[in-house]
């Protein structure tokens, strides 16, 4: 049976897909990794031990060893780089949502998938943390007895992900918001500042 090469593309969520590949998916490894931070980039190559690393996402494109690209990049550029590895003849694992500014990319996704008889996947790389994984061990192994009810919450630091937090003044016409700005991408979410945090990508 073929052993699937993947690359993955984005190493702050990403990482945790590197271990799924390399740990709990069969017949597939991690030849590739690509990120726009090259210090996260060059920790994560000797962290797993994949020599082939790139800057540049139309590298891991053209590589004709890759045949399935695993994006974790932030959300709204998702749509346009499934679309790319699609055009480039590879299987795509893309972290929720696939797309989400444009319906006519959906179906333009679906449609090239359908037409080139390539694979799609949305995940949620969560659940491959270390810390899922281990409770999810834990719940498994009966430690905690029958469970029937949880409640989970978690912090996020988005300055892991390149994101400053910010209060808007009256003056700049958005009263009692906090905003989220990527410093790269210029990428910004807002929220009310009574709210619970919601999850920037």
């Amino acid at each position: 049976m073929k052993t699937y090469r993947v690359a993955v593309v984005g190493l702050g969520h990403g990482a945790s897909h590197v271990r799924l590949v390399s740990s709990y998916i069969e017949k597939t490894e991690c030849v590739m990794l690509c990120d726009v931070n090259r210090e996260r980039l060059e920790n994560s190559a000797r962290e797993f031990e994949v020599s082939d690393t790139t800057s540049k996402y139309e590298d891991v494109l053209a590589n004709r060893d890759v045949d399935i690209v695993c994006i974790n990049t932030p959300c709204h550029v998702h749509g346009e780089m499934v679309l790319a590895a699609l055009d480039a003849n590879k299987h795509v694992m893309v972290e929720t949502p696939m797309e989400n500014e444009s319906m006519d990319r959906i179906w333009k996704i679906i449609r090239m998938a359908e037409r080139r008889r390539l694979k799609v996947q949305m995940d949620c790389p969560d659940r491959w943390i270390p810390e899922s994984v281990r409770i999810k061990q834990i719940i498994e192994s009966g430690a905690l007895g029958e469970i029937y009810y949880i409640i989970a919450e978690y912090i996020q630091d988005f300055r892991v992900q390149g994101f400053e937090r910010r209060t808007v003044t009256p003056q700049m016409g958005r009263r009692g918001q906090v905003g989220m700005k990527n410093r790269r991408s210029g990428y910004e979410q807002w929220t009310r500042a009574d709210s619970r945090p919601s999850h920037a990508a």
